[in-house]
């Protein structure tokens, strides 16, 4: 981020619950002036739960982000406290990506005043010992002085190494940033080519609104994630 501008970045590979790989994903989306990105489970056809419309949903039906952000933090819970024991046996890798760890991460993203700000949760389960599965969200929010801002969603192991040895990587400005987020998700796709891979997506948003410097799926192939997905995916992705 910058005082006045932020950007989000994203490859485009997802798998099945099966470990099928599927490309040309788009993982971010802008609702009214939010961008809206996210990795770990995406869909469920059976159930016809999608991550991202839940999250359009919740944006558009409430006039305030906290309220929407609270409205979707139910919605995803309200649905894992079904969804995992269904799958606890015939799905076990899934159901074990949230095990004590976050099977579904999202970050909420928008400039309000010029400023930009950033809202980040994390979904995990946990059993209790009487066996009760209780779901666990994790919250980061940060709505002022975010300049300093990064983050990253997903598997990002070696993107996460490089920046420990080289913070101050991104630069100063959304050009400097952009041309090192490519550089990230190349970094972790070379390194992961299972979990990583092309298309990478690039979105900056600042007061004059949003602008793709790199659209990847997010543009040419809009229809690909609500329409020709298979039932149960997983995306593993650093954003």
């Amino acid at each position: 981020m910058t005082p006045s501008s932020l950007l989000i970045a994203a490859d485009g590979r997802v798998h099945t619950a099966a470990d099928k790989v599927v490309e040309d994903t788009c993982k971010i989306r802008l609702t009214k002036d939010v961008a809206f990105t996210n990795a770990g489970l995406i869909r469920d056809q059976f159930s016809g739960f999608d991550l991202a419309e839940v999250a359009q949903r919740s944006i558009s039906t409430h006039a305030y982000i906290d309220e929407a952000i609270l409205d979707f933090d139910n919605r995803v819970s309200a649905f894992l406290r079904q969804f995992l024991p269904e799958i606890k046996d015939t799905f076990p890798a899934v159901y074990h990506t949230f095990d004590r760890s976050a099977g579904i991460s999202v970050a909420f993203a928008r400039v309000v005043d010029g400023k930009p700000t950033v809202h980040v949760r994390s979904f995990s389960a946990m059993d209790d010992p009487h066996g009760t599965l209780s779901i666990q969200v994790a919250k980061q929010d940060c709505t002022t002085g975010c300049e300093s801002f990064s983050g990253a969603l997903g598997h990002f192991e070696h993107i996460q190494q490089y920046l420990h040895a080289n913070p101050a990587a991104f630069g100063t400005t959304i050009n400097d940033a952009a041309g090192m987020s490519l550089k990230l998700l190349n970094l972790e796709a070379t390194a992961n080519p299972k979990e990583v891979g092309p298309p990478f997506a690039i979105l900056t948003l600042d007061s004059a609104g949003p602008r793709w410097i790199a659209p990847g799926g997010c543009v040419t192939r809009p229809s690909v994630e609500s329409s020709k997905l298979p039932p149960l995916l997983r995306s593993r992705t650093g954003n």
